[in-house]
């Protein structure tokens, strides 16, 4: 291939490379003064405040003596199987 054919397809690709800019930008403005309003409104319908009894109750003291029973359980390798629990009641 000579290189005035290899200059004719490196012009026409880079020709045909401009074909897809536009002229008119669009301008990039700020966000809508709601831009977020959904996600706000979905976190506070899923947000569900605690009771002033649960705020209240939030010291749970240490119980050293069950710790210790569990490190043992541990090193020993005869760990408890976690006893299964629902959170939700299904009404049975």
């Amino acid at each position: 291939m000579s290189v005035f054919t290899r200059t004719l397809i490196a012009a026409s690709l880079l020709l045909s490379l401009t074909a897809c800019t536009t002229t008119n930008q669009p301008t990039i403005s700020a966000p809508s003064p709601a831009f977020g309003d959904a996600v706000r409104a979905n976190i506070e319908a899923q947000f569900v405040p605690p009771t002033a009894k649960q705020k209240a109750d939030t010291f749970i003291p240490a119980d050293i003596d069950r710790r210790e029973l569990a490190l043992e359980r541990y090193r020993t390798d005869e760990v408890k199987d976690p006893v299964p629990y629902e959170t939700t009641d299904s009404g049975e």
